[in-house]
């Protein structure tokens, strides 16, 4: 019975994730930058390298003021348009603009705007030997190095979603000499631990042959879960009504020019 369904898991996930095998067909070039400029808000975005050579976007929305900035990161499977898809006097990180913050989006290593590294590509496997521990271990501290060299700012505010909040925790943990530059952390959704009784079996099960499941998808040179690809933008058009669209966008990653 555990075979079956972990067989059956396997082809269901080969099948989603081979028409892209890492270097397959991202979309466009819009960015998240540009959103926000089409928003009529002065934005700019940054090359941030970290310590182990992973070349990370890092998107500034402009202020004249001279309050504390302001680093928001994302949640899993999500990139930082999240902060500024519904637009001025919704989302936090135009409100947060508003009230004269300087505003900083971060997009962690591996994401849909973060694919660069100082050595590898996307289509080579030690490019993807990574997890939540280096984006807090690598990520965030050059975030944050970068946010402070180029304000001035002595400390910052910190807004994390999800696997956001995740990183943050592995930061604070190992890299300590960064607590105090925190002023404040505001975490959504906070993902740190999950307790094994509180799963559903399937997910036990899973977890349980996590390192069976992976050695399939190396093998497949898949190393990548639910990638931006136009292939998936077409199931976006096909299956998701207007009603629900804003859960698919979150699940499958958005064209963000619809």
């Amino acid at each position: 019975m555990q075979r079956a369904f972990l067989f059956s898991v396997t082809v269901c996930v080969v099948g989603l994730l081979s028409s892209h095998r890492v270097h397959g067909d991202h979309l466009g070039e819009y960015r998240t930058v540009d959103v926000i400029r089409d928003y009529g808000y002065e934005a700019e975005e940054y090359n941030v390298v970290t310590e182990d050579g992973y070349i990370l976007a890092l998107t500034h929305i402009k202020s004249n003021s001279t309050k504390m900035p302001v680093l928001m990161m994302h949640g899993v499977l999500a990139a930082s348009e999240q902060w500024v898809l519904k637009g001025p006097g919704q989302d936090l990180a135009f409100l947060l603009a508003d009230e004269g913050h300087d505003v900083w989006l971060g997009d962690q290593r591996g994401n849909h705007y973060s694919r660069s590294h100082v050595k590898y590509n996307t289509s080579q496997p030690e490019y993807w030997d990574f997890s939540f521990h280096e984006a807090g271990m690598y990520d965030l501290p050059a975030f944050i190095n970068t946010i402070l060299n180029y304000s001035g700012s002595e400390q910052i505010h910190y807004v994390g979603h999800s696997m956001g909040t995740s990183v943050y925790y592995v930061m604070c943990s190992l890299r300590p000499e960064y607590n105090h530059l925190v002023r404040t952390a505001v975490h959504l959704a906070p993902v740190v631990y999950g307790l094994r009784k509180s799963l559903t079996s399937s997910l036990q099960l899973m977890l349980q042959n996590a390192e069976d499941l992976a050695d399939v998808l190396k093998k497949q040179n898949i190393h990548e879960f639910l990638p931006r690809t136009s292939r998936n933008q077409r199931m976006i058009d096909n299956v998701c009504s207007e009603r629900n669209k804003f859960l698919c966008l979150f699940m499958v990653g958005p064209d963000i020019r619809s």
